[in-house]
C-alpha cells in the first residue's frame, strides 16, 4: 500500500468550449491564482503545443511544439501554454507535463468533433499524471483521457485553478490512493463496538489536490470526471498542519467503479474530503451532480461507493457547505452511501450545512454521520433536502442488521460509537421518506467501562419523515449519555411501516435527558402530524417525552395502542382538534 505522505498526491460542451476560449482571449500573460508559496506574475509569453505539429517547431501558434515535454522544457513561470485542439479522433499529447508556478494550460477553444486532448500513459514522467500542478496555475479546457495515473494532480499548491476540464477512464494503472483509516463498526448490542480491522483503499482520483502544509485556496469548477474503472472522481487531502479553502463548484462524476476487492480496494468517492493530524479544510461545493458510483463486479460485498464523502482523521476540521448538490444512482452493497462523514480517532470536528440538495437510489443509508473515534465533534445541518429510497435487501446488509446499527438502509443515520462525543443535527424543511429501514436513527454507544457519549441533540421542523419501512424516527440509547436533547415542530409522520417514533433506551442515561414533541423545555409549539404508523404512532422505552398539541388522526388524540411507554410518561394531552399544516 502506497504511504499517504508522499502519495497524498464534461465531454466538452459547447459552454466549456466557449469559456476556454474567453479565458484564452482575454488573458495572454499572467497567472490567475493566488496563495502562499505563489508570487504575482504580470508578464508572460504565450506558447502553443499540437498533436497535428511536424517536428521542429518554435512555439507560436502557426509553428506550434508537437510535444508537451518540449513546451514544458520552453515555459517560464507566468508562461501561458495553449493545447491546440485538433480531431477528436486523433492521438492525444502524451506524456504528462508539470507546470511552474502561475502557469497557465488552456486547451483551445474550436469546432465540433475538435478537442484539446492530452495523456499520460506510463508512470515514466510525472509519476502517470497528465497534468501536474505547481502553486498559481490554471488548467482549463483540457479533454484528458486515459492517463496512467490522475488526470490533474497537485501537492502544496495553492492558488490553483481547475476548471473546464473533462476528465475520463483515469487510473489504467489502478493505482492506490484516497485511504480511508480503520474504525469501528457500530453495533446495536449494548457496549459493544466491533472493530474494522483494515483500512480502506480507493483507486487514484481524476482530478486530486492534497496539502500538508502552509495556507492558501483552491478551486475546481465546472469538470466533468467519468467512465473510469478504478477511480475515484475528485478528491482533496490535507494532512499536517495544513489550512486550505476549497471550492468545488459545477462538477459532474459519473460511471466511477470500484477497482478489484483482490488487488484491495474497497471502497470508491465521487468528490472526497479528508483531513489528518491537525489540518483544517474549508470547502464549499455547489452545484455538483454525482451518478451511477460504484459497481457490482463482486459479491457478496459489492462496492463501497459514496457521493460525497467528508473524513476527519483525529484532532483535525472539516467544515463543508453543500449546496443544490444532485447525487443518485449509488451502486454496491450495504455501505454505498449518498453523504458520508465519518471521525475517527480523536478530538475531530466535521460540520457540514446541505441545503436545496437531493440524494436518492442507494442501497445503504442515504445519508451518514458517524462518530467512530473519541471526543469528536459532529454537527450537520439540512435545509430542503431530500433522502430518499435507500433499497437496502444485499445479503450482507441483511445479516449486518442483526448486529449493526449503520448501513442498514436509513434515509438518515446519525450515529457514535465512542465516548465523549457530542453529535448535533439540524433539520428544516427537508424529507426522509421511501427508505428500506428507518427514517432518521440516532444511535449512541460506547465499549463497555469507557466514559460516556457527550450529547446527541437534534432539532426538527417542518420536515417530512415519511413511508419508510421501519420505524419514522429512531432513538437508539445503549450506553451512558450526558446529555440527549430533541426538539421537533410542525413535521410529519406518516405511513411508516413499524413505529412512526421511537425512544429505546437501553444503557442507561448519566445526564439530562429532554425530549419535547411540543409543550416541553425546549419550548417546541408542537403542530406535529403522528399518523398512520403500522405499528404505533409513539413508543417509548425508558424517556418520558411530552408531545403536546399534535395531531393524532382524529380529535380525541391518541388511543393506548398509538402512544405507549414502559418506564416513561408521555405526555401527549392536549391534542390537536384539526389537522395541522404538517400534514398536508
Amino acid at each position: 500500500m502506497q504511504q499517504q505522505s508522499n502519495d497524498m498526491r464534461k465531454t466538452l460542451t459547447p459552454e466549456a468550449l466557449l469559456a476556454a476560449a474567453v479565458i484564452l482571449l482575454a488573458s495572454g500573460c499572467g497567472g490567475s491564482g493566488s496563495g502562499s508559496g505563489a508570487s504575482a506574475v504580470t508578464n508572460g509569453r504565450q506558447l502553443y503545443v499540437s498533436a497535428a505539429a511536424p517536428a521542429g517547431g518554435d512555439g507560436s501558434s502557426a509553428n506550434p511544439f508537437n510535444t508537451l515535454a518540449a513546451v514544458e522544457q520552453a515555459a517560464a513561470a507566468g508562461d501561458t501554454i495553449v493545447v491546440m485542439a485538433v480531431p477528436a479522433n486523433s492521438a492525444p499529447l502524451d506524456g504528462g507535463i508539470a507546470l511552474k508556478p502561475n502557469q497557465k494550460l488552456i486547451g483551445q477553444a474550436a469546432g465540433t468533433g475538435m478537442l484539446a486532448q492530452i495523456t499520460n500513459r506510463s508512470a515514466r514522467l510525472n509519476s502517470g499524471d497528465a497534468v501536474t500542478l505547481a502553486p498559481g496555475a490554471e488548467v482549463a479546457g483540457l479533454a484528458i483521457v486515459k492517463p496512467y495515473r490522475g488526470g490533474i494532480y497537485g501537492l502544496d499548491v495553492p492558488g490553483v485553478s481547475i476548471h473546464d476540464n473533462d476528465v475520463s477512464g483515469h487510473n489504467t494503472s489502478c493505482n492506490l490512493g484516497f485511504i480511508i483509516p480503520t474504525d469501528v463498526i457500530p453495533t446495536n448490542i449494548p457496549h459493544l463496538t466491533v472493530p474494522f480491522p483494515v483500512p480502506l483503499p480507493n483507486g487514484w482520483a481524476g482530478i486530486m489536490v492534497d496539502a500538508d502544509q502552509g495556507s492558501g485556496s483552491i478551486s475546481i469548477q465546472n469538470n466533468t470526471v467519468h467512465d473510469a474503472p478504478c477511480a475515484d472522481g475528485i478528491d482533496v487531502r490535507l494532512k499536517g498542519s495544513a489550512v486550505y479553502q476549497a471550492d468545488i463548484g459545477g462538477n459532474t462524476v459519473f460511471n466511477l467503479k470500484q477497482g478489484p476487492i483482490l488487488n484491495g480496494f474497497l471502497s470508491v468517492l465521487a468528490i472526497g474530503m479528508q483531513t489528518r493530524d491537525t489540518s483544517k479544510l474549508t470547502a464549499t461545493l455547489d452545484n455538483n451532480t454525482e451518478h451511477d458510483i460504484g459497481s457490482n463486479n463482486f459479491t457478496p460485498e459489492e462496492a463501497d461507493s459514496e457521493g460525497v464523502f467528508a473524513n476527519v482523521v483525529n484532532a483535525s476540521t472539516i467544515t463543508a457547505e453543500v449546496d443544490n448538490n444532485n447525487f443518485y444512482h449509488g451502486i454496491g452493497g450495504f455501505s454505498a452511501n449518498g453523504m458520508e462523514m465519518p471521525v475517527m480517532g480523536q478530538g475531530g470536528t466535521a460540520i457540514m450545512h446541505i441545503s436545496n440538495s437531493s440524494f436518492t437510489d442507494v442501497p445503504g443509508d442515504v445519508l451518514e454521520v458517524l462518530a467512530l473515534g473519541t471526543d469528536g465533534n459532529l454537527q450537520l445541518t439540512l435545509d430542503n433536502v431530500t433522502a430518499s429510497r435507500a433499497t437496502g435487501g444485499a445479503p450482507l446488509e441483511v445479516l449486518a442488521g442483526l448486529v449493526a446499527s449503520t448501513n442498514v438502509g436509513d434515509c438518515l443515520s446519525v450515529n457514535s460509537s465512542g465516548s465523549g462525543n457530542a453529535m448535533t443535527l439540524t433539520m428544516t424543511g427537508s424529507t426522509l421518506s421511501n427508505c428500506y429501514h428507518n427514517g432518521v436513527t440516532f444511535a449512541s454507544n460506547t465499549a463497555s467501562g469507557a466514559p460516556p457519549g457527550k450529547l446527541i441533540s437534534f432539532d426538527i421542523e417542518n420536515s417530512h419523515i415519511s413511508a419508510n419501512q421501519g420505524y419514522g424516527l429512531h432513538l437508539l440509547n445503549l450506553a451512558p449519555l450526558t446529555q440527549l436533547t430533541g426538539k421537533v415542530a410542525n413535521t410529519s409522520f406518516s405511513g411508516n411501516r413499524d413505529i412512526n417514533i421511537g425512544f429505546d433506551n437501553q444503557g442507561g442515561s448519566a445526564g439530562t435527558v429532554e425530549l419535547d414533541f411540543g409543550g416541553g423545555s425546549q419550548n417546541s409549539p408542537g403542530g406535529n402530524c403522528i399518523v398512520g404508523g403500522g405499528k404505533g404512532g409513539v413508543s417509548s422505552n425508558g424517556y418520558d417525552a411530552s408531545l403536546k398539541n399534535n395531531w393524532w388522526g382524529n380529535p380525541a388524540g391518541p388511543t393506548a395502542a398509538m402512544a405507549s411507554a414502559q418506564h416513561a410518561t408521555l405526555d401527549d394531552a392536549p391534542a390537536l382538534s384539526a389537522a395541522p399544516s404538517a400534514c398536508q
